[in-house]
């Protein structure tokens, strides 16, 4: 798990009491994401003014491969639901001592993907959070009618590799396939939650550095137990 933190040095140094911020990266992005959108100046500038505590802010990565990971809970795609709870938490308390064991003191939060992987943390790890914060995630993936939200999208993903919205058939004489290349911003979203929410391993082969490798689904079909037909599954 890739992550940044931020401490101040009262925390650090001094061991002073602590609060704990855990904030999830959108999809793609890394964990120096809210670090780049400034959220240090803030920080220093907020606790120089007094308007807030000590606190220890830890931005976690979304992984950079096929549209991020939704931080779900698979073999490709990792076991989040494991790591986002209590078992981050006692990593970051035996770094930092002085962080305050009250769930009070502690908060999750996220943009894009990030909200929605909060969201799930907290629901996965009762008791572990009292607040969350998100900010523009997919929280309904359906619509309140069943039929809208993220379903709605699969059709510009469709058309984003040329294939027919109605019949999934190729508009040209090209092999029918998906594109997942950056320029397919959508497709490469929806790889990423096939991979992050399948109920069963899917069947894989990663070649590559995994920041920059390329990952070729073998199968259509739902294979329950991949490991054992798959070399080098991506894990």
């Amino acid at each position: 798990l890739k992550m940044t933190i931020w401490a101040p040095k009262e925390v650090v140094q001094e061991n002073k009491p602590a609060s704990l911020l855990i904030l999830l990266a959108p999809g793609e992005a890394d964990q120096w994401f809210y670090f780049e959108h400034g959220i240090h100046k803030i920080l220093n500038e907020m606790m120089a003014d007094g308007e807030i505590d000590p606190m220890v802010v830890v931005c976690v990565a979304n992984d950079r491969l096929y549209g991020g990971y939704f931080y779900g809970n698979s073999l490709p795609g990792g076991y989040y639901d494991n790591v986002l709870g209590n078992t981050l938490i006692e990593h970051l308390q035996f770094r930092f001592p002085s962080l305050i064991v009250d769930p009070q003191y502690r908060g999750i939060g996220g943009f894009g993907q990030g909200a929605y992987g909060a969201f799930r943390a907290a629901i996965q790890n009762p008791g572990a959070f009292s607040s969350i914060t998100a900010v523009d995630g997919p929280l309904d993936f359906d619509g309140p009618d069943g039929s809208s939200g993220f379903k709605l999208l699969f059709n510009d993903a469709l058309f984003e590799n040329g294939l027919n919205v109605t019949t999934g058939y190729s508009r040209t004489d090209t092999a029918r396939q998906i594109d997942s290349s950056s320029a397919n911003p959508i497709t490469r979203m929806f790889i990423g939650g096939s991979v992050a929410f399948s109920p069963h391993d899917t069947s894989l082969n990663k070649t590559g550095l995994r920041h920059a490798g390329t990952l070729v689904i073998n199968s259509r079909n739902s294979i329950n137990d991949s490991t054992t037909l798959v070399t080098h599954l991506l894990t």
